[in-house]
């Protein structure tokens, strides 16, 4: 909610004196010419015979009346700003406080008491934004010099939700009464509502969600080298948000540095695409216009979108502000392979320009490894693994647009494993790692539904396979 600029001296505030605050603002209307709308009627809406005149009078009336009801909302505190900004014009929010203000206290009391009891959550209206009303609705009252007591404030939200809501009310009662009182403050049982009546939502109407799964750095480091080694991370596996499609993704934003602590400006989000040779690499940064879109234009309505989220760090380990992108550079994934341990880990990502060579990014993999910055290391591409690995040699003498790297491609690199050393690793290399992964994983599957079928037939042979397993 934006309140907009004061335009008085003065703002109105419950406890302020109405009279004095509506002089000063008859001055300020006056001064800028549209008090007139306080009184003239709007004039018909213009219609294919209307002449030019009363068209333009039309208009300038719509404009004093925005420019008017502004100088009004801008008057008021941002308590009273709450209760009255939706009125549309000029003279049904004047008239609203004016009511208000003027009133015998007994009878303002009395009409908010009755409001706030009979106020039920309302068809198509979220979840949130009635928690939020229900809360306004106890101030007021408290405004009024009319105590609400946090529990009944508790009782008086759940008693507000419809009657199609019996089961999942029902369902925080049972809740609170295992959690114990703790339970039972406001905070907690609106947040709850709210998650529950989202995830209602969602349940019913799953057309008007898009689930956006965005991928980090953490996910890369905790996924790569534990049952997962190519590609970079596994999607079902990642922090998802189910957002509605006509949200605008900078809305989407501020719900990201909620879940992440990280700040909206410091967050910048890359596009996953999927590749002719099936794999699926960050692919293009979204632009500022992009941003702008909503969900659902962002993500062509489908009810999936992917993402990567990048952020940088500073010296502090805080976030800072992503670093300009040409076209002239790409992004580039790492993974480290030791051959000793037989270990495969995600250490990090930089930016190249391609016209770059390897050999200017050496010291960083280095530091990237913890090794010496000196330290001799061999670089391969992982290219794909269906139908069979492709893992190739990188020659640094070459540069990155004459190895034909691109935006999300993956870089390995190792220790050089000297000829008269590598009998004594089973996986000397990258690539022949990354075979036995992939022979691991394929020859696994086949090998139990055979020894199910088998069973099925010859529980003896079954049991000589489960020792052979062993």
């Amino acid at each position: 909610m934006v309140t907009p600029e004061p335009k008085t001296s003065i703002r109105l505030d419950y406890n302020a004196n109405f009279r004095d605050w509506r002089t000063k603002l008859d001055s300020v209307l006056e001064e800028n010419q549209v008090k007139y709308v306080l009184t003239e009627p709007k004039p018909p809406e213009p219609t294919g015979t209307t002449s030019q005149n009363d068209i333009a009078r039309h208009q300038k009336w719509l404009l004093d009346d925005f420019t008017a009801r502004h100088a009004i909302l801008g008057a008021l505190h941002e308590r009273v700003y709450a209760s009255y900004h939706r009125h549309e014009t000029a003279k049904s929010l004047l008239d609203a406080l004016e009511a208000y203000f003027t009133k015998p206290s007994m009878s303002r009391r009395t009409v908010k008491f009755r409001r706030y009891m009979e106020h039920k959550l309302a068809e198509g209206k979220s979840v949130n934004e009635h928690v939020l009303e229900m809360g306004s609705m106890a101030f007021e009252l408290e405004c009024e010099g009319v105590k609400v007591p946090e529990e009944l404030q508790v009782l008086m939200l759940m008693n507000s939700l419809p009657d199609s809501w019996d089961e999942i009310v029902g369902g925080a009662i049972v809740n609170i009464d295992i959690d114990g009182s703790d339970e039972m403050g406001l905070e907690k049982v609106g947040k709850r509502l709210i998650e529950m009546g989202l995830k209602k939502e969602q349940e019913e109407k799953p057309h008007l969600y898009t689930t956006i799964k965005v991928a980090r750095d953490e996910n890369l480091a905790e996924q790569i080298g534990k049952d997962f080694y190519f590609d970079l991370v596994d999607h079902g596996k990642v922090t998802s948000f189910c957002i509605l499609k006509r949200t605008p993704f900078y809305i989407f934003k501020d719900e990201v540095a909620k879940e992440f602590g990280i700040p909206v400006q410091y967050q910048r989000y890359w596009r996953w695409a999927q590749r002719q040779n099936h794999t699926y690499r960050p692919h293009n940064p979204l632009t500022l216009m992009q941003e702008t879109l909503s969900v659902k234009e962002l993500g062509d309505n489908r009810s999936e979108l992917k993402l990567f989220l990048e952020v940088e760090l500073g010296p502090d380990l805080h976030p800072i502000a992503p670093p300009d992108k040409t076209t002239y550079e790409i992004l580039l994934f790492f993974k480290l392979y030791d051959p000793e341990t037989e270990v495969l880990r995600y250490v990090g990502r930089l930016f190249v320009n391609l016209t770059g060579k390897p050999t200017e990014i050496l010291s960083k993999l280095n530091k990237f490894a913890g090794y010496a910055l000196d330290q001799e290391i061999d670089l391969y591409e992982e290219i794909r693994f269906q139908p069979k690995v492709q893992c190739e040699p990188i020659d640094r003498n070459f540069t990155f647009q004459a190895s034909q790297l691109e935006n999300g491609d993956i870089v390995c690199f190792q220790k050089p494993t000297p000829v008269e050393n590598g009998g004594r690793f089973r996986y000397p290399n990258v690539p022949s790692f990354m075979d036995s992964v992939l022979y691991r994983h394929s020859s696994s599957k086949p090998f139990k539904t055979f020894s199910m079928r088998i069973g099925n037939c010859y529980p003896f042979l079954a049991a000589l396979f489960a020792l052979v397993a062993v």
